[in-house]
């Protein structure tokens, strides 16, 4: 069932997003096109041989599209991509729900998740749906560490985070809080457990 909520997420998102045409965030949305187009063409990342926009791995995500052919195949891939990287984010969502409620409730948690109305951005070239299912990840694996910490969760969240600041460096902070959250909890329980002073 999850798998058709990706799916059904997906095309939903792709068919919102086949009714932008042109990019309208301006001027971001130029900026990345031509850091993305700079990435193939010339091998390198940046823009006007400046320092590269925010967002490494949006960058690389994108890039290969431009090889499709005009403006136009490469604006319709990327939203594709987009779509599907939108709807990925269902299933941080419907992991994380699944830990505290029912299987269709969870279902249901991972459909809303991907039919807000920030959906709207899987038809520009904005970071925002290669990051979302990044930072769900994130939160759930910090959610799963601070359940249960181990030094294998606490890599986890922290390639994670990596990953999601790799789209947009903002999403730094959650790992931040997370990790932040886990060594104060550790400190916490190390104390109980060293008992009264």
């Amino acid at each position: 069932m999850l798998a058709l909520v990706v799916v059904a997420g997906a095309l939903y998102a792709f068919l919102q997003a086949l009714g932008r045409v042109t990019p309208w965030i301006f001027p971001d949305e130029l900026l990345y096109a031509e850091a993305q187009r700079a990435l193939v063409g010339r091998g390198r990342f940046g823009v006007a041989d400046e320092i590269g926009v925010d967002g490494i791995l949006h960058t690389i995500v994108h890039a290969p599209l431009w090889l499709l052919g005009g403006v136009s195949d490469a604006f319709t891939g990327i939203k594709a991509v987009n779509s599907v990287l939108w709807a990925c984010a269902a299933i941080p969502v419907f992991l994380l729900a699944r830990r505290y409620v029912g299987a269709w409730a969870a279902l249901a948690a991972a459909a809303a998740a991907i039919s807000i109305p920030a959906v709207v951005y899987t038809g520009t070239l904005m970071q925002e749906p290669v990051a979302y299912p990044l930072a769900a990840t994130v939160v759930l694996l910090g959610v799963r560490l601070l359940e249960r910490p181990t030094v294998r969760g606490a890599v986890g969240v922290a390639v994670a985070t990596a990953a999601a600041a790799g789209v947009r460096s903002q999403l730094v902070a959650i790992g931040v809080a997370v990790l932040l959250a886990a060594l104060i909890d550790g400190a916490l329980r190390l104390r109980r457990h060293a008992g009264p002073s």
